[in-house]
């Protein structure tokens, strides 16, 4: 880089010119150019630049200053040096300042513009010409406190708009949430603030909860907005005294350098957020919230902007006022009406008729019941202004003048009417009149009416049911007394007055000592009834039987409660002789009875077994028959005769089944269901059918099970030989089903199969001793007789499902722990 300065071709310097033209004038011309410079108003700098060898501006050499731009800039000795020797950063930083002094020296237009230099903290005007080429000269001016003034004029402006607009917003706008939510808007967009919120102050958890925003970036609104506010902190001052926090530099603020405060701070300076002002928001004079305001200017809030500001707050705390106020008058005027409503509903809904009457008894108000109680032989319509006296008849007109006379001198009059028959049935209203008083004055008359005629057929009825009570208990032949604990009579039927007169001669009296002997008993007699009448009054209801020669007598005695504390007791006797005769006759009788039931049973028992030889003989012929007789027609007489005796032996095994079931005393075998089952299936391999018959047994039980092997062998066998009778022969594959599994408490046994079923209208009788389904059935009518009775010596249980072509399930349950008949 060359110190010389670049000589552009076509101009000539102008001191150069000046020295050619006019050499006489020299001297004057220095000398007042010397006056002229050194008394200027303008900072003034006479420069050579230095360009590289691009022909860019490297670099300037100050070649004149004067006094002034010492002063302005604090610059001194500055004559001769460089630009980056005197001032080495402010290339970077005055980028506008250089590239202007370069167009203007390249181009020789004059230019002249204001900068903000951050070197010297001040505006300055400058204006720029280059005299020749490669020097420039520049006039600089200090228009700091004019551009501050003019800052400050457009800050108020933007303040005075934003006011304005809050204003109309809250002329405008009703509810807080829209208040607040428009006053952030506006801030930002009239007031020209960065970021604008508003926080709710929550005093027990010491932290500002926010309400609106406007300029928060989302993951700001953590750092702006939530978390506890600082002891002695910003917010808290606010809160505190009331008053509003202004800091217009945030870097040196002592108040907000907390360390707790370093996260909102450096996002803060990143924002370029410089100035802060924290307004309070007041309800009723107390601070409920925090109107907080950002800005990017340094010093922007000043005396004036901060009136501005609070006077702003206070407007919008007034609005909060008044959406405060105007939200308890709406809840207020709501709880009225719902109030209003709910006494109206109740007006209307209670059972009682109201009519509320002025001293002239003319009709102020009154509820529907009261056109069917008061009203009720009214022919026309009631309506507020009427007389009372032109819905009354005309002879009681007279006497309801004197009661509402006396109620209006202050007493209340209660009485009943009877109305006559309605909905065929008498009617009777009870009617009230109550003088209402207001601020102890009597101003009118309440008439209440209600329908009592509930009320007094029940009194009819309650007074039909005494003196029937007391028809009853006078007209038996029955004793009935009761005696306090005094040992005194309390009250006593005529049955009780007749017997003490007829052993005693006396007449008995509500009062009279029952110990005494004058009441016709012995001493024995009356200390044993001592001993009843204690036992009564200590709480013991008891009942004692009494056979004192020829006749019995059964006394029942029943403490008398009032409340929790008994005072007397009841006492009833009556003359069981005849019960005691018809017990004893009926003893005898049944004994007789079990007497020829067991000989029944013998006989049955004996019978049966005796029968059995000869069949078992027959059945044996039958067959050794079959094998000598080739006669079809004797054939089909030896299989009749063979069916027939089946028949017959089956019906005696049922019967020696059942009176064995009745002598089963032994309950304690542990029954081995497997085993049972196939020593069942055993019996039955050569009866018909069995063979095509297809058994699935299954068998879970979390314990043995403990019973009677006599009683549940012939249940598994009736009803395996139920299913193989009545199998569908047309059943390819005809299936029984048994399933044996148990709970804590009982056993479950379930037989289902696929045979041919049974009808729903015969399903509840196929337990019936010897009922059979049809004509054609194959059984006995034992089997499920047995089946039952079975059970039912064992306290278990039967049930049957079935339906016609679909099969039958037999659902068995037995107790574990048996009860036995």
């Amino acid at each position: 880089m060359s110190d010389e300065p670049l000589k552009q071709p076509g101009r000539a310097g102008k001191h150069e010119q000046l020295k050619t033209e006019h050499p006489e004038n020299l001297a004057f011309t220095a000398e007042a150019y010397r006056h002229f410079f050194e008394n200027m108003l303008h900072s003034f700098v006479y420069c050579r630049v230095l360009f590289d060898e691009s022909g860019k501006m490297a670099d300037y050499v100050y070649l004149i200053v004067n006094k002034k731009y010492e002063e302005m800039t604090g610059l001194q000795d500055v004559t001769g040096k460089k630009l980056s020797e005197v001032m080495p950063g402010l290339r970077a930083s005055a980028s506008v300042y250089l590239e202007t002094i370069e167009r203007v020296v390249l181009t020789g237009k004059p230019e002249r513009f204001e900068t903000f230099a951050e070197a010297f903290g001040k505006w300055f005007s400058i204006s720029l010409y280059s005299p020749e080429p490669g020097y420039f000269v520049a006039f600089i001016d200090n228009i700091t406190e004019r551009k501050e003034a003019e800052a400050k004029i457009t800050q108020l402006n933007r303040l005075y708009a934003f006011i304005s607009q809050l204003n109309q917003a809250i002329v405008h706008v009703k509810d807080e949430k829209t208040l607040l939510s428009k006053a952030c808007g506006i801030a930002l967009e009239f007031g020209k603030f960065k970021i604008a919120w508003i926080g709710k102050t929550d005093l027990i958890q010491k932290r500002m909860v926010l309400q609106e925003q406007a300029g928060m970036a989302p993951e700001e609104l953590q750092l702006f907005s939530s978390g506890s506010y600082l002891p002695g902190g910003p917010v808290a001052q606010v809160l505190a005294t009331g008053t509003s926090y202004i800091s217009n530099d945030i870097d040196v603020d002592v108040t907000i350098a907390n360390p707790s405060l370093a996260g909102w701070k450096q996002n803060a300076c990143t924002r370029g957020i410089r100035s802060i002002a924290i307004l309070p928001l007041k309800k009723e004079g107390v601070v409920t919230g925090t109107f907080h305001l950002y800005s990017s200017v340094h010093h922007f809030f000043d005396d004036e902007q901060l009136r501005l500001l609070e006077e702003a707050a206070g407007n919008v705390s007034f609005a909060l006022d008044i959406f405060e106020k105007e939200k308890a008058r709406i809840e207020i005027k709501k709880q009225i009406e719902e109030a209003e409503k709910n006494h109206k509903a109740i007006f209307d809904n209670v059972s009682e008729g109201f009519v509320l009457l002025d001293l002239d008894c003319n009709i102020k108000a009154f509820n529907d019941k009261a056109k069917e109680y008061i009203f009720s032989n009214a022919d026309r319509g009631v309506d507020p202004g009427q007389s009372i006296y032109e819905f009354m008849e005309a002879p009681r007109s007279k006497v309801l003048k004197e009661i509402m006379a006396r109620v209006i001198s202050g007493e209340t009059i209660q009485y009943e009417r009877f109305y006559g028959i309605r909905n065929n049935k008498p009617s009777w209203f009870s009617f009230t009149m109550n003088p209402v008083r207001e601020n102890e004055q009597i101003t009118g008359v309440c008439i209440t009416g209600h329908d009592i005629t509930e009320k007094k057929l029940a009194e009819q009825e309650r007074e039909f049911d005494r003196n029937n009570l007391k028809s009853l208990i006078n007209n038996t032949s029955d004793l009935m007394w009761s005696v306090d604990r005094d040992f005194k009579l309390i009250t006593f039927n005529t049955a009780f007055q007749e017997l003490v007169s007829r052993v005693s001669g006396n007449h008995l009296m509500a009062g009279t000592y029952v110990l005494s002997p004058s009441i016709g008993f012995d001493a024995e007699r009356l200390k044993l009834f001592w001993e009843y009448y204690k036992r009564a009054f200590a709480g013991e209801t008891f009942t004692e039987i009494e056979h004192p020669g020829d006749y019995w007598r059964e006394t029942s005695f029943h403490p008398i409660y009032s409340g929790s504390e008994i005072i007397g007791t009841a006492c009833y006797s009556r003359d069981i002789t005849e019960n005691k005769k018809n017990e004893a006759s009926l003893k005898r009788s049944e004994a007789h009875l079990k007497s020829a039931n067991r000989d029944l049973e013998t006989f049955i028992y004996r019978a049966s077994h005796d029968l059995r030889g000869p069949l078992s003989s027959i059945m044996g012929l039958t067959n050794v028959s079959r094998l000598e007789v080739s006669d079809k027609k004797a054939l089909s007489y030896i299989d009749m005769i063979s069916i027939s005796t089946k028949r017959l032996d089956d019906t005696l095994i049922g019967l020696v089944q059942t009176m064995a079931l009745k002598d089963v005393a032994k309950f304690e075998d542990e029954i081995d269901f497997k085993h049972m089952i196939n020593e069942t299936f055993g019996k039955f391999q050569f009866y018909e059918g069995f063979s095509r018959m297809k058994f699935d047994v299954g068998i879970r039980l979390s314990e043995p099970f403990i019973s009677s092997r006599l009683i549940l062998q012939p249940v598994i066998q009736n009803l395996i030989e139920n299913s193989i009778k009545y199998q569908n022969l047309n059943e390819e594959h005809p299936t029984t089903k048994i399933s044996i599994s148990d709970t804590p408490v009982e056993l479950h046994i379930v037989f289902e199969d696929n045979g041919i079923g049974m009808d729903k209208l015969i399903q509840d009788k196929v337990f019936d001793v010897y009922y059979k389904g049809t004509q054609s059935s194959k059984g006995s009518g034992l089997g499920l007789y047995i089946v039952k009775t079975a059970l039912e010596k064992i306290n278990g249980s039967i049930e049957l499902e079935s339906e016609p072509g679909k099969g039958s399930r037999f659902f068995i349950r037995l107790p574990k722990q048996n009860s036995f008949q």
